[in-house]
C-alpha cells in the first residue's frame, strides 16, 4: 500500500492580542506641483478607495488611486466658490461628496468627486451657524455636518443643506467644554468624538450634544496625549487618533480603551512627524497625513494572530489544520502546496476559506487535500491570509 510522509514542524504561539498595523507605502514629498505636499493636514478615502489629501499649504486638494497614483487636483489660495484659505478640514459622505473645512475663509464648502463646486455655508462670527476657524467636519449617517468650530471653542451642527441645527461647548478645561477643539466624527450609532486639543483629550457626546466620557490627558504614555488631532474609525468602530506632538498613531476602543500605539519620530518608513490626518477606508487601508514629512503613508492592518498550523496524513489525504487567536483584516485563506521535486508552490484551494473569527476571537480549520498523487515523499503547505484591502500573506511551511 502506498503511503505518505508527513511531519509536523510548524507551530507557533500568540504573545499578543493587538498587534500594529504593517507599513505598505508612501508617497509624496515637499513641493507645489502635482503629487507633492506642503503641509498635508488631513486625508479622507471615499467608498472607491480613492485618497483625498487636503494640501493645506498649497491651498488645494488632491486624489489619488488607493497606491497614490495622482488623478486629479483642485483649488487655489482664495475666497471664491471652489478656493481656499488655509483648510484643515476634510469629511466624505456615503453618496462620496466631499466637505471641506476651509478654516481661514470660516466657511464649509461641498465638492462632488471630481472637485466640482457644489455649495457653501457658514461666515465669520460668534452666533449661530458662524464660524470662527473651523478646523474639523464629519458627518452622520443621516447625512448632518458637524463643525469643530475652533476658536468658538464649540460644536455645530448642520442638516444636509447647510442649515444650523444646534450648538454645544464653551471655552475651558470642564466636562463638555474645549479649548480649540481641532477634530470630530460620528460614530454608527451616533455618538459623537472630538478631539479636545488644547486640553490633551477626546471627549464623547450622544447625538444631542450631552456629555458621555472622557479620555487623555498631557503627556506621552500609552492612553495620554500631546496635542490630539485628526480622527478616524475602523470597520470594527475602533477609534484611531493622530497623537500629533506626541508624532503616533494611537487607537481606542468606543469607550477609550487603550489598545495600541504606532510611529514614533523620524523621516523613515513608518515613522512620523507632527502627524495630523488620518484616514480609514471600507477595505480597512489606513492612510496618514505626515504632515511634518510633506507625504502620506499607508498602513494595512494586521491579518491574523496565528496559534497553529499543522498537517496529517491519512491515507492518499492531507489533512491540514490551523487556529487563530484573533482575526483582524482577514477575508479568509487560500492553501498552497509545493509537491516533491517541484521549487514553486501552486495553489490548491479553488475557492476561499471564509473567515469565521473576529478581531477579538479565533477560530479554528481544517481543510483536506485529496491529491491522489502522494507516494513516501515530503509535501510542503502553506496558508494564505487574504485581507479585506487585498492585503496577503503567507504563513508556513507545514509538511
Amino acid at each position: 500500500m502506498k503511503s505518505i510522509l508527513f511531519f509536523i514542524v510548524f507551530c507557533l504561539l500568540a504573545s499578543f492580542v493587538f498587534a500594529n498595523p504593517l507599513f505598505l507605502g508612501k508617497w509624496g514629498v515637499s513641493g507645489d506641483v502635482k503629487g507633492k505636499f506642503c503641509y498635508p493636514a488631513a486625508c479622507a478615502v471615499d467608498s472607491y478607495g480613492n485618497v483625498y489629501v487636503l494640501d493645506s499649504g498649497n491651498n488645494r486638494i488632491q486624489k489619488f488611486s488607493a497606491s497614490g497614483n495622482f488623478l486629479l487636483e483642485w483649488g487655489v489660495e482664495g475666497s471664491e466658490n471652489g478656493n481656499f484659505t488655509f483648510p484643515l478640514g476634510i469629511a466624505i459622505d456615503s453618496q462620496n461628496h466631499i466637505y471641506i473645512a476651509d478654516t481661514q475663509n470660516a466657511r464649509i464648502q461641498k465638492f462632488d468627486t471630481n472637485g466640482g463646486f457644489l455649495a457653501k455655508w457658514g461666515e465669520r462670527g460668534s452666533g449661530p451657524g458662524e464660524l470662527d476657524n473651523p478646523q474639523g467636519v464629519a458627518l452622520d449617517a443621516s447625512g448632518n455636518v458637524y463643525v469643530a468650530d475652533s476658536y468658538n471653542h464649540r460644536i455645530q451642527k448642520f442638516n444636509a443643506n447647510g442649515e444650523f441645527v444646534l450648538q454645544f461647548g464653551s471655552e475651558g478645561t470642564d466636562n463638555g467644554q474645549f479649548q480649540y477643539p481641532y477634530a470630530i466624527i460620528v460614530d454608527k450609532n451616533g455618538n459623537i468624538y472630538v478631539s479636545d486639543t488644547n486640553n490633551h483629550r477626546i471627549q464623547k457626546f450622544n447625538a444631542n450634544g450631552a456629555f458621555i466620557s472622557k479620555w487623555g490627558g498631557l503627556g506621552n504614555g500609552a492612553g495620554q496625549m500631546n496635542m490630539p488631532y485628526k480622527l478616524a474609525f475602523d470597520r470594527y468602530n475602533n477609534l484611531y487618533l493622530a497623537d500629533c506632538e506626541n508624532n503616533r498613531i494611537q487607537r481606542f476602543s468606543a469607550n477609550g480603551e487603550f489598545q495600541l500605539q504606532f510611529g514614533g519620530f523620524g523621516a523613515t518608513d513608518g515613522k512620523l512627524y507632527s502627524v495630523q490626518g488620518i484616514g480609514i477606508g471600507s477595505s480597512g487601508r489606513i492612510y496618514i497625513a505626515d504632515t511634518g514629512n510633506d507625504r502620506i503613508q499607508h498602513f494595512t492592518p494586521t491579518t491574523i494572530t496565528l496559534q497553529s498550523f499543522t498537517v496529517n496524513h491519512s491515507y492518499y489525504q492531507a489533512k491540514l489544520s490551523w487556529t487563530t487567536t484573533m482575526e483582524w483584516n482577514n477575508t479568509g485563506f487560500h492553501v498552497w502546496r509545493k509537491n516533491p521535486g517541484e521549487s514553486d508552490y501552486t495553489r490548491v484551494t479553488t475557492t476561499l476559506i471564509p473567515s469565521q473569527g473576529t478581531p477579538s476571537s479565533g477560530a479554528s480549520y481544517t481543510w483536506t487535500d485529496t491529491h491522489s498523487g502522494y507516494y513516501e515523499e515530503t509535501y510542503l503547505y502553506k496558508i494564505e491570509i487574504i485581507g479585506y484591502d487585498d492585503y496577503r500573506k503567507l504563513y508556513g511551511p507545514a509538511n
